[in-house]
């Protein structure tokens, strides 16, 4: 299984995570500025035990999120977005799912991490799925 994740920081990031004592790096890559967004950096890994602790980690939805698997249960939600070919060339997820503001916002909060005070309403949550390069296709 391969997983790969974005950082919701900068277009260039680095960290480290500790995994059963072994530290490891962590650079997001691949980022920089399409016009007027940003698109930040992306880490790709297929080692399980990175991939648990990256998962698991206090910072995921905060720091990084994944934005593709190719593990068949997950594959799903990577498909309600558009071809990985166009999301590589523009760096923005298409989100189908969501059809209400309400949807969208709770996509954030339990998908994605985002905490529910920087979900207050419907500006906030557009600008924030700006910020992490989504779009909401049916959400109006």
């Amino acid at each position: 299984m391969t997983k790969t994740y974005q950082n919701l920081i900068s277009p260039l990031f680095s960290t480290s995570i500790i995994v059963d004592g072994e530290t490891f790096d962590l650079r997001f890559v691949i980022g920089g500025k399409s016009h007027p967004k940003r698109i930040n950096g992306k880490f790709r890994t297929s080692n399980p035990k990175l991939i648990k602790a990256l998962d698991e980690s206090p910072y995921y939805g905060k720091k990084w999120v994944c934005i593709s698997s190719d593990e068949p249960e997950k594959q799903k939600e990577t498909t309600d977005v558009e071809t990985r070919e166009e999301q590589e060339e523009t760096g923005v997820r298409k989100i189908s799912g969501p059809k209400t503001v309400k949807e969208m916002r709770e996509y954030l909060n339990q998908k994605l991490g985002v905490p529910w005070s920087k979900l207050p309403n419907k500006n906030a949550a557009i600008r924030v799925a700006e910020e992490m390069n989504l779009n909401f296709v049916n959400v109006n």
